[in-house]
């Protein structure tokens, strides 16, 4: 029999594991925690957006895509989005284009971002930017619709210039 001390959350509980009951444990706690982190970075990324609202919902993902953050910019996706990117469509859901954009940050990899125009009114707005990754430059168009639980990306085209 052995004693541990697991710590989940800053909070360390003490527990006794007999044999192999142990890797159960962790890959329960590994599940949680994990969990978490995807719910903590959600609402980080929900919350300096609405910190960043007088800049318009167009700043923060501005940045994110300067930066290849498909992780804090998918916090802005709706649950079904639209993806145009060099002439493929894919109506997909928000994990689906999770995974295309990585794919696609990670053969053009971001060098600078900026939006250059920016329309609409409440409840659909939508921004194009240039993406430069180094040697192919990017139109990127992105719809916005918004309403009373908050502003979510509709669609996004990436086309090159």
């Amino acid at each position: 029999m052995a004693q541990y001390l697991l710590v989940v959350c800053h909070v360390t509980v003490p527990f006794v594991v007999m044999g192999k009951q142990i890797i159960g444990i962790l890959l329960l706690v590994f599940a949680i925690t994990s969990q978490l982190d995807a719910q903590n970075v959600t609402k980080a990324v929900r919350a300096e957006g609405k910190q960043n609202a007088s800049a318009g919902v167009f700043h923060p993902i501005s940045k994110y895509i300067e930066r290849g953050n498909v992780d804090c910019l998918s916090a802005w996706f709706s649950e079904n989005i639209r993806l145009e990117i060099m002439g493929g469509v894919s109506n997909c859901s928000k994990q689906q284009a999770k995974q295309i954009l990585k794919e696609f940050f990670s053969n053009f990899t971001p060098r600078s971002f900026k939006f250059i125009y920016k329309s609409g009114d409440y409840p659909m707005e939508y921004a194009v930017g240039n993406l430069d990754s180094g040697g192919n430059i990017f139109a990127v168009t992105v719809l916005v619709s918004s309403d009373s639980t908050g502003s979510f990306i509709q669609h996004i085209k990436i086309s090159k210039e």
